[in-house]
């Protein structure tokens, strides 16, 4: 079923990153910190735009997130995306996460997932700024963090190392032309 770069039913759409959105979260984190949550006005304006809130207790009692509802569907969400004249959910919108329309196991994947290990778990941001005009999958060396212990530190630099050799088993897959025919023949028993 399905061959290389078959699918792509993810693909027929756009992504949320290409749309202004707006964070209920991050409205909560304006509310001055005299008022209660439940006391604000439900509906909320943003320009000439009404918002329903929904407000959600926290598991103990005491916090209280807040959550928009959708002007088209009524579903509770933490985004709303700019179209048009209003804003709506993803869903209403109909579009997903650029991570939601890569193919598993794509050179693209694979960067995203370094950049992940790297920049997230390693907390190595500056990488760029280190190693000018290098991309994250040419990277030899990443410090270690100071906080992290060295088995831990041991444990992601080995996943790294395996995800550089994903990412060149999946370039020579995506891109056979790339690479000279004496080095494929001497790449061919790696891949």
């Amino acid at each position: 079923m399905g061959g290389w770069g078959s699918g792509g039913r993810n693909k027929t759409h756009g992504t949320v990153e290409w749309y202004r959105r707006i964070d209920s979260f991050e409205l909560l984190r304006c509310i001055d910190a005299d008022d209660k949550p439940h006391d604000l006005i439900d509906p909320v304006f943003y320009g000439n735009h009404r918002f329903r809130l929904h407000w959600v207790d926290g598991i103990d009692g005491t916090l209280s997130r807040l959550y928009f509802g959708c002007p088209l569907c009524h579903r509770r969400v933490r985004y709303l995306y700019a179209y048009g004249d209003g804003y709506v959910c993803r869903k209403c919108l109909n579009v997903n996460y650029e991570s939601q329309q890569m193919r598993q196991g794509s050179t693209e994947d694979i960067i995203r997932k370094m950049r992940k290990l790297v920049e997230g778990q390693l907390g190595y941001t500056w990488w760029k700024h280190d190693n000018p005009g290098s991309q994250i999958e040419e990277l030899d060396i990443i410090p270690k963090p100071r906080y992290m212990r060295w088995a831990k530190y041991s444990a992601l630099m080995m996943k790294y190392q395996e995800l550089q050799g994903e990412w060149w088993r999946a370039f020579v897959r995506e891109c056979p032309w790339a690479i000279p025919p004496d080095m494929m023949a001497a790449l061919g028993k790696y891949l």
